[in-house]
């Protein structure tokens, strides 16, 4: 089932089952979103303060209980 993942408004990648990306973004606030391109249209989205000297890790993935969108905010 593919998943159509943004960050902010930029398209970063398509993802299959079980498969996720990685993004370092810049300080600030961002949102992610990440959507269910096939079948019943399922999306998640969150909004992530950056502090300024840090960046965001994001790992996007579907979860396998669901199909729902899922992702994973780590500061670094």
């Amino acid at each position: 089932m593919p998943l159509a993942v943004w960050i902010d408004s930029d398209h970063v990648g398509n993802l299959g089952g079980g498969e996720s990306v990685t993004r370092l973004v810049a300080p600030g606030l961002h949102r992610i979103r990440c959507q269910l391109q096939q079948g019943h249209i399922q999306a998640a989205e969150q909004e992530v303060d950056v502090p300024a000297g840090r960046h965001l890790v994001v790992t996007v993935a579907t979860s396998r209980w669901n199909g729902k969108p899922s992702f994973t905010p780590e500061l670094a």
